[in-house]
């Protein structure tokens, strides 16, 4: 075979397990192949191996399957990383790692947390990818227009982006409200005139047991 030029080839193979790609077409394949943080092949063993470079690196999967690391739609595994006993930014990340997660969307992200994380950011150790929304209410109290500092959808490097504003409404079930509807309504037309993404969530008090940040990914 023709040797895949070194600048164009495939740096990695992942191969002797099943590749889950999520393709309905195709939704399992023998090997899969990557350069960067791009897939440049996923086949049989013969059509990866034909994609990669002569010096690239095999890793034998030993039958553990591969498939996309898990996003985490609603979290606040950085910004309240006491909570589940993390001392720092860093440990919180590693543990996420560990459990599977590649990408989060912090739902709590005051200017010092973005500070934060920008700095992560800008020491490239943030190491998962970073969707932050901004809060325009804390309980009872109005966060101000801080955001419209920010743009809708702002990207900062490929690992952070700031993705949409959040209002929490209650708690405990709806027993205690932070805002009027009047209120509710006119926060969510100025956000949305602007272009924002809003989150509006329900908050609840988490009721024991094993703390949801400590849990693997197919157990949340």
């Amino acid at each position: 075979a023709t040797p895949v030029p070194t600048a164009a080839a495939a740096s990695v193979v992942f191969l002797n397990g099943p590749i889950l790609t999520m393709d309905p077409d195709r939704p399992r394949a023998e090997a899969l192949a990557t350069r960067g943080e791009r897939i440049l092949a996923v086949g049989t063993v013969a059509e990866v191996m034909a994609a990669a470079g002569a010096d690239a690196q095999v890793i034998d999967l030993h039958g553990h399957a591969l498939l996309p690391g898990f996003i985490d739609s609603h979290a606040h595994r950085i910004g309240d990383r006491t909570l589940a006993g993390y001392a720092t930014a860093e440990e919180a990340i590693q543990n996420a790692i560990e459990l599977g997660w590649t990408s989060l969307h912090e739902l709590f992200v005051m200017d010092t947390r973005l500070d934060e994380l920008r700095a992560l950011d800008r020491a490239g150790r943030l190491r998962v990818r970073v969707a932050a929304y901004l809060p325009l209410k804390f309980q009872f109290n109005d966060a101000g227009d801080w955001y419209q500092a920010y743009q809708p959808g702002q990207t900062f490097s490929p690992y952070l982006q700031v993705a949409g504003v959040k209002i929490t409404l209650d708690q405990e079930w709806g027993e205690t409200t932070f805002m009027t509807p009047d209120q509710l309504n006119a926060k969510v037309l100025e956000a949305h005139s602007l272009g924002w993404q809003i989150g509006l969530i329900e908050n609840r008090r988490y009721l024991g047991g094993a703390h949801p940040f400590t849990q693997p990914a197919d157990n949340i």
